[in-house]
């Protein structure tokens, strides 16, 4: 009977075990910026055709929940992403959202009492590809 945002739920590995969780009187938003359409081809992720109706597909960047209504969830999870808020798509101006207003919305959606679980990882110095340094607020 939960409600659950899935910040960055990608391919949708545990949106499937956050649904059977919440139960079919339960809520999940699977939620991916826009700009991860490309990596299936556009549209709706093909998982949401295997997975239960309480679970909402939600397009959006990371500092926009607008469709989720105030102190109605009871758990965000944000898994293996949060380093994504200063990542700048190519050909964007713009990171997928920006910290102060996503961690704004976040506390905005959730329930008094409500909980918000991270896991990320740092990329060690010196890595090769992205300067990822580049993107973090002064």
């Amino acid at each position: 009977g939960d409600s659950v945002v899935e910040l960055e739920a990608g391919g949708g590995y545990f949106t499937a075990i956050l649904a059977e969780t919440v139960g079919p009187t339960g809520q999940v938003w699977m939620q991916n910026p826009a700009v991860f359409d490309q990596f299936w081809g556009g549209g709706d992720h093909p998982r949401m055709e295997t997975l239960p109706g309480q679970v909402i597909y939600l397009r959006s960047d990371f500092d926009n929940l607008s469709v989720v209504q105030t102190e109605t969830v009871d758990v965000v999870t944000w898994i293996q992403g949060p380093h994504e808020l200063w990542y700048i798509p190519e050909g964007a101006t713009e990171p997928l959202g920006h910290p102060d207003k996503t961690f704004k919305e976040i506390a905005r959606v959730l329930k008094p009492g409500g909980s918000l679980i991270v896991q990320d990882h740092r990329a060690p110095d010196g890595l090769t590809g992205i300067n990822w340094r580049r993107y973090a607020p002064d």
